[in-house]
């Protein structure tokens, strides 16, 4: 599946912010919408939430750095807690 990042208009920005942060952690939006975890309506709120952010550049440098694959986004991203919902549930180890 592709996403024409065409018809988020003046959003196509947060687009690849939002999309960028979740890969970061580990996390596929296209392939999440494509299996119908998410909604397109999910991913139209998560990147109008994006929009909102004011710590774009923060967001920027962390995904520069590599981020923290797998242990999902920054506290400050608006989006934590809806791409940290999609991180692949870790194994228990009984111990």
């Amino acid at each position: 599946m592709t996403v024409d990042t065409d018809q988020f208009g003046d959003r196509s920005g947060q687009y690849w912010l939002t999309q960028g942060m979740a890969r970061t952690v580990g996390v596929n939006l296209v392939a999440e919408l494509a299996k119908g975890t998410i909604t397109r309506a999910d991913l139209d709120e998560m990147i109008e939430t994006c929009a909102g952010c004011e710590s774009t550049e923060r967001c920027i440098l962390y995904m520069a750095q590599g981020g923290d694959c797998g242990n999902g986004p920054p506290g400050y991203c608006l989006n934590h807690e809806r791409i940290e919902a999609l991180l692949t549930p870790k194994p228990v180890v009984a111990g």
